[in-house]
């Protein structure tokens, strides 16, 4: 591979390896049950192990996060159980998806 730095004007050739890559997984899922939206946006979890999970806000930042969110709002306001899938990686985690998986409502 070959790159200009920005820091310095000189070209550098620098040699990549992939392979060691392979064998890692970079991105992970996992879907939980959605218990509760709080007011301020954060979601309430559970695993399929019965434990929950309260740090992550409902998705935002782009035009599809936004949709998400929106979508899981009024599913969630018309009292359907949902299933929402989380992407883990490099020590970030975001909701991705979300699915219903019973009738819910009144």
């Amino acid at each position: 591979m070959k790159c200009i730095p920005f820091f310095f004007s000189r070209r550098r050739v620098f040699e990549v390896f992939f392979d060691h890559l392979k064998k890692k997984n970079v991105f992970f899922f996992q879907d939980y049950t959605l218990i509760d939206i709080s007011e301020d946006g954060f979601i309430s979890l559970m695993d399929d192990s019965g434990n929950t999970k309260d740090d992550l806000a409902l998705p935002k930042g782009t035009d599809d996060s936004e949709k998400l969110a929106v979508q899981i709002q009024k599913d969630f306001d018309e009292g359907k159980e949902l299933v929402v899938s989380v992407l883990k990686s490099m020590g970030e985690e975001m909701v991705c998806a979300v699915k219903t998986v019973g009738g819910g409502g009144n």
